[in-house]
């Protein structure tokens, strides 16, 4: 089974991800872990926007990384199964959505909310003011709506791009964890997995 994970910014995918993937005992990919393996495998140099997830405006990295316009929605679905061997894990970010599309045993995921309160969080969280914590909410949810603009041609966070939309900031990370291992046991129910069976689903 293959979980991606889209999120605003402050909305905890991280921690949510984490707690996923010690439930169902598989890998968590987050930004840190997407590029060191990227480093290991010599390819980090090839798509660094890509890997750190960094918004591109112009055909200037594409040309460079010997891509031609028409091949850029192509980049995440290379570069993610050239550096991801397992066939269940957890995706944060990277366009996962997009690039596991298709895949009868994945779930796709994208966490919103108030942006106050992923204000508040991010305040707590990095201990930082709020003017400042309301910046990096902006500029990252900006940053990364731009970046799945450019490598896959759709829109952020719009709910018909995923399965599961949850408003993470008001339901909290424990409530958002049981709702998306409540979706991921009614998907078992009516998709065939081949390594993860019923009972291991529903026995939280």
């Amino acid at each position: 089974m293959i979980i991606t994970i889209g999120r605003e910014c402050g909305c905890g995918g991280n921690t949510i991800g984490r707690m996923l993937a010690d439930n169902y005992g598989i890998p968590f990919y987050d930004k840190k872990a997407i590029i060191e393996i990227a480093k290991e495998k010599g390819i980090y140099e090839r798509m660094p926007n890509f890997f750190a997830e960094t918004p591109v405006n112009s055909l200037l990295y594409a040309i460079a990384a010997g891509e031609g316009d028409s091949d850029i929605l192509q980049i995440p679905i290379r570069a993610l199964k050239e550096i991801i061997p397992e066939k269940e894990f957890i995706l944060l970010g990277r366009c996962g959505n997009y690039a596991y599309r298709g895949y009868p045993e994945m779930v796709s995921v994208f966490l919103a909310g108030d942006k106050n309160l992923r204000i508040d969080r991010i305040m707590k969280t990095h201990n930082i003011g709020r003017r400042e914590a309301e910046k990096t909410v902006t500029e990252t949810d900006t940053r990364r709506a731009s970046f799945q603009k450019y490598y896959t041609g759709e829109q952020w966070g719009l709910a018909k791009h995923y399965g599961l939309c949850i408003d993470s900031s008001r339901l909290g990370i424990d409530a958002s964890v049981d709702m998306i291992k409540d979706y991921i046991g009614i998907m078992l129910s009516t998709v065939s997995y081949t390594h993860l069976t019923l009972p291991t689903i529903l026995r939280v």
